[in-house]
């Protein structure tokens, strides 16, 4: 069971750049004699397969030439043919070596390649002519009890050059030997590895194969250095992980970034103990379709570029808030007076931002914010600004009620903006073009003295459509006069602020623009719809008064009747 612990950490450890090795080793197990794929040279007493010491120190599977025996045939190994080659590409071959006790007899590091119908297709690289029987290198290590990487290469058939490029070399990467290059001859389709000792008659002798690799040439294989290297064993630190916001289905997550020996390639978050995403270099994620009302345990952990994966962060417990179902704007706050109120900053000065008691839309008396001008052009004028937090797979609407009054000079704007939790932008039109100040609407109203409802939608991140269905409709007859453009979220959205106002320009100080009933609502359903916001409250005749009379009294208690009231509609209560 030990061993087969270790022979699959080996293969593990190795992946990460060993991906395109065109030899399977993982076939060499723990045993004597040949293998899937690898034919053994001698005898198998000779060619012992058993945990040792690799060359980056630790304890991995190697194919050895057993001491204690005496074989002339050495022991080592050549490999199936691997067919997938083709002579039009370079592939390098690679291997770990080493030879102890003596340097008697010598090692073979060789390949042979044919076409179809086994004819030999290997030429020199100089002169261009036939060989039958190719060696990369043949004789002795440079010294005993050390591990040295051997690295050949096969070019491909209209390779030119005539400089030879592999060699020997030792774990500090080193070249301490040269090695012999070759060439395809056109019309190879196969190629196979060689790589045994020979004679060695000294009965001592001990002599140890590791990872053997063939690659194509291609950017994608590891670097000589990397093989020298080996494998990255180290994981990143752990990061602090912590929540900046949270709704009723999402909560925004942010962390330290890790630190690692080499680099930190990722990130992994996970969700009661389940993996919920992998990400890129991000230090924020949002997560979303969480239950309301709901406790989860997040955690982090740190990844690079091998794999390894860091211990967990701290967890944090987050309990998603309670079902949001109304509009996301609180108005209550709005009580006579000036300036700015809870959740609603004004823009441009006190004096400009006036809350009166005025006729709104369905001609009933209501609380309206005024927006007044200085007349100065370098500044916004009356209007405010107003921030939720938000979902951002959810769609949102926005609406407000608008009347400009006296005359179109300066503009009625009705902008947008998301952002993340950074407080960077993270919103983009419905092609996916990003934005900062966002507007949907900057212009004249259609007409003076009118009131206009104002709607605006925000769409979710996964959001397709390009068809915005945003507009201005006239408050009198529910027409839509205008189309308003549509955005939508990028996908670590946290925030979303709405602003209407008098905007810039020169307004006439006689000028006024009215905001009546601005609302943000989650679009799920159960909102109102459109026609409802238009209509206003459907019933707005109060129950007549009715006439009170007692009945009779003690000395702690009053008894009390009233004639019934009367309404358009029913009386509900007293």
């Amino acid at each position: 069971m030990k061993i087969v612990i270790r022979i699959i950490c080996l293969l593990i450890c190795s992946a990460a750049f060993t991906q395109t090795n065109l030899l399977d080793t993982s076939t060499w197990t723990a045993g004597t004699g040949s293998v899937t794929g690898f034919t053994k040279y001698g005898d198998d007493n000779v060619n012992v397969r058993e945990q040792g010491t690799g060359p980056y120190g630790s304890s991995v599977l190697l194919w050895k030439r057993a001491s204690g025996v005496s074989s002339s045939s050495g022991g080592g190994w050549q490999s199936d043919y691997v067919t997938s080659i083709s002579s039009t590409k370079t592939y390098r071959f690679t291997v770990w070596v080493k030879k102890s006790n003596s340097q008697d007899g010598r090692f073979y590091f060789a390949f042979d390649a044919s076409d179809s119908s086994g004819n030999k297709k290997t030429n020199y690289l100089v002169s261009g002519s036939p060989i039958s029987n190719p060696y990369f290198k043949v004789g002795d290590l440079p010294t005993l009890d050390n591990w040295y990487l051997l690295v050949g290469f096969v070019h491909d058939s209209g390779y030119t050059g005539t400089t030879h490029s592999g060699g020997i070399y030792d774990t500090n990467g080193a070249k301490v030997a040269n090695t012999s290059d070759f060439k395809f001859e056109p019309g190879a389709i196969k190629t196979r590895y060689k790589m045994y000792f020979y004679n060695q008659t000294n009965i001592n002798d001990e002599g140890a194969f590791y990872n053997p690799a063939i690659y194509e040439v291609n950017g994608q294989e590891p670097t000589i250095q990397e093989i020298i290297d080996g494998p990255d064993t180290q994981a990143p630190t752990a990061s602090t992980l912590s929540s900046t916001s949270q709704t009723d289905t999402s909560v925004a997550l942010s962390w330290t970034a890790a630190t690692d020996d080499t680099a930190v390639t990722g990130y992994k978050v996970y969700k009661n103990g389940v993996l919920e995403a992998t990400l890129g270099s991000d230090l924020l994620y949002q997560t979303t379709g969480l239950t309301a009302a709901t406790s989860y345990n997040f955690t982090v952990t740190a990844l690079d570029a091998a794999g390894n994966e860091s211990v967990a962060s701290n967890i944090i417990a987050i309990t998603t808030n309670n079902a949001i179902t109304g509009n996301l704007l609180d108005t209550s706050t709005w009580t006579v007076g000036s300036g700015s109120v809870t959740g609603f900053t004004r823009t441009g000065i006190d004096a400009e931002n006036i809350r009166e008691m005025g006729v709104g839309p369905h001609g009933t008396s209501e609380i309206l914010w005024k927006g007044i001008t200085d007349g100065t052009a370098a500044n916004d004028d009356g209007g405010w600004k107003s921030d939720i937090t938000i979902d951002p797979s959810k769609t949102y609407r926005l609406t407000i009620w608008m009347k400009k009054t006296n005359s179109n000079d300066g503009n009625t704007y009705l902008g947008i903006s998301a952002k993340d939790t950074s407080d960077n932008w993270s919103h983009s039109n419905l092609q996916g073009t990003p934005g900062t100040y966002t507007t949907f609407y900057n212009g004249a109203l259609p007409v003076l003295d009118n009131w206009y409802l104002f709607v605006g939608y925000v769409h979710g991140r996964d959001y397709t459509t390009t068809v915005s269905i945003g507009g201005v409709f006239d408050g009198a007859t529910g027409t839509k006069m205008l189309d308003l453009p549509d955005y939508k979220f990028q996908s670590i959205a946290s925030t979303l602020r709405s602003w209407p106002m008098l905007h810039r320009g020169t307004p006439n100080t006689a000028d006024a623009l009215y905001f009546y009933a601005p609302t943000i609502y989650e679009v799920n359903g159960q909102e109102p719809t459109i026609q409802e916001l238009i209509d206003g409250p459907s019933d707005t005749q109060a129950p007549t008064a009715s006439t009170i009379s007692s009945t009779g009294q003690s000395d702690t208690t009053v008894d009390l009747s009233w004639t019934a009231a009367t309404d358009n509609t029913a009386v509900t209560g007293y």
